[in-house]
């Protein structure tokens, strides 16, 4: 949870929300790597600092909300899976993971209200012209059915809510429930 110079205060929940979601994914796309969050709690003195999932009195962060739920939506939809594109863009960056009963797209913002409107074409490479997906809101756990469209190069959400911390869209496949 350190920043790329362990000596700046890393103390931005997005942030440090962003950078548990993307452990995340990555640690369930590579099953023989282990992730270590660290640091559980914060740690605001001395020559390291940085934010936790927890502040000094033990009360949540955004990140261990987004943690708790990212873990449960991975669990519904099991272990096989592999990642696919990487995009970076003003509004944020889109990690893109598949498996066999759905296509995950995680966004990460990169600011509050940041808005995740269009994903890569390729991610519905197989499906027809227009569909419905889920989008859930990592820090709250709202999930929201969002009808989608291809356009061009691109796949389009009729979303009209702000992003606030870290947001997966689930287009599921094969019929999975």
């Amino acid at each position: 949870m350190a920043s790329e110079n362990p000596a700046e205060f890393a103390c931005s929940d997005l942030w440090a929300a962003n950078r548990v979601s993307e452990a995340m994914m990555a640690a369930v796309a590579a099953p023989h790597a282990d992730v270590y969050l660290d640091t559980f709690v914060d740690l605001d003195r001395g020559y390291f600092p940085r934010i936790g999932l927890y502040d000094r009195r033990y009360n949540r962060r955004l990140g261990s909300y987004v943690f708790a739920r990212l873990q449960g939506v991975l669990n519904d939809y099991g272990s096989d899976f592999t990642p696919g594109a990487y995009s970076e863009g003003p509004e944020g960056r889109l990690l893109i993971y598949e498996s066999p009963a759905a296509v995950f797209v995680l966004f990460l913002p990169a600011v509050p209200g940041s808005r995740l409107v269009h994903v890569p074409v390729s991610v519905l490479k197989d499906t027809g012209p227009e569909g419905a997906a889920k989008r859930i809101e990592l820090d709250s756990g709202a999930v929201r059915e969002v009808a989608w469209q291809k356009e061009d190069d691109t796949v389009r959400l009729d979303v009209d809510r702000p992003c606030q911390a870290p947001v997966l869209v689930v287009f599921e496949v094969s019929g999975h429930q």
